[in-house]
């Protein structure tokens, strides 16, 4: 599940991946479409940010301020979906490929919240990937990114910024 605010959008991470490479193949151009981009226990390829541009979610980073990615290695769907796929790692498991390189993911666009250790609510294995719903701490979380506020919630905090990341490499 995904959602994006300034429109409060939910959307399934396919519809989100195939958004993104609609819209650049297409010939749009850099557009501040969201303020931010919540990607919550995402059932998404992993290296998702690491594909040519536009592939999957390489340009994401073009149509919002900030990237917030919920993961959670507690997961037991998405544990249970990588044994079956041969060890395919997801998004929502333990973050994107090399999440910890600060150049790839400047820490003022993206911020990588590890919900691993909440369990402020039943916990099992259906709602182990449920946790951005049911556990209080991490709806409150939510909650205060989509008013604009950030927790210390998050395993890196950021600042709000505009516009692509020199950083990354990309730009218009």
């Amino acid at each position: 599940m995904n959602f994006f605010t300034r429109r409060a959008t939910w959307w399934q991470p396919e519809a989100v991946q195939t958004a993104v490479e609609s819209w650049f193949s297409h010939g749009n151009g850099d557009a501040l479409l969201f303020d931010e981009v919540i990607l919550p226990a995402s059932d998404e390829r992993y290296d998702t940010f690491d594909f040519p541009q536009p592939g999957r979610l390489s340009d994401l980073y073009r149509l919002g301020s900030r990237i917030s990615i919920y993961l959670s290695r507690a997961g037991s769907v998405l544990v249970l979906g990588a044994a079956i796929n041969l060890g395919a790692k997801r998004l929502g498991q333990d973050g994107p490929h090399n999440r910890f390189d600060t150049t790839q993911f400047p820490p003022a666009q993206y911020r990588m919240v590890d919900c691993t250790g909440f369990r402020d609510y039943a916990f099992n294995f259906a709602s182990s990937h449920q946790y951005y719903r049911r556990s209080p701490g991490v709806r409150a979380d939510i909650a205060q990114v989509m008013t604009g506020f950030s927790r210390a919630v998050s395993s890196r905090s950021s600042r709000r910024r505009r516009g692509p990341s020199p950083a990354r490499g990309r730009g218009p």
